[in-house]
């Protein structure tokens, strides 16, 4: 990557700590580095606790960080949620002026993304994302490092327990509330033994097809 200011999108979850441990323990990236971190107001007190969490992090790495909240509280849809969360970063480009925005996206989620799009007979755009590198209208660019680098989730939890680096479980994860969870639990029972140890490798070829 350029050295320009990069902001990360950090939930506070293993992902997005394992995104952001890893741009920061290269020294020349650091004094580039910028987080925002939206909180959904969905979770009670458990979402306080994880922007808690992310400044704490933040505070200990000396990166600054910034953090928005959803202006209504409870339930929401995924597509409610995930437009409060860019206009959150939307925001935060126009004050800033930082176009550049990092995500955690890696290969399980590139696998549940498009074997939920296959499902509902998406065409070959569709099929293509979620991208390594997106531009989008407005000029900014989203980067996902883990999906370039192919990082897994195994893998991240691997790193993380290994080192010794905490992060924030959203119980919610795990629970058959939504179609991606459903597709992670189905992966989970069996995906490898069924397609094999590298499928995660093919699916992420066919997306660059």
């Amino acid at each position: 990557m350029q050295k320009q200011t990069i902001a990360l999108a950090v939930s506070g979850g293993a992902d997005s700590v394992y995104l952001l441990c890893a741009l920061w323990s290269n020294p020349e990236y650091r004094p580039f580095l910028r987080v925002w971190h939206f909180n959904h107001r969905v979770r009670g007190q458990l979402a306080q606790q994880d922007a808690d969490f992310v400044r704490t992090i933040c505070q200990s790495l000396q990166i600054p960080c910034v953090v928005g909240e959803r202006a209504e509280v409870g339930p929401a849809s995924e597509q409610e949620l995930r437009q409060a969360r860019n206009h959150f970063f939307a925001e935060q480009r126009k004050s800033s002026g930082i176009n550049f925005l990092c995500t955690a996206h890696h290969y399980d989620d590139l696998v549940e993304t498009l074997l939920m799009r296959l499902a509902r007979g998406s065409g070959l755009t569709g099929l293509a994302a979620p991208r390594i590198w997106q531009k989008f209208r407005d000029g900014h660019l989203r980067y996902r490092p883990l999906l370039a680098a192919g990082i897994n989730k195994e893998l991240i939890l691997h790193t993380l327990k290994t080192c010794g680096v905490s992060w924030r479980e959203d119980a919610t994860n795990t629970q058959p509330i939504t179609q991606r969870n459903r597709v992670r639990a189905w992966l989970s029972e069996g995906a490898e033994y069924a397609l094999g140890s590298h499928y995660q490798r093919g699916f992420a070829r066919s997306a660059e097809i």
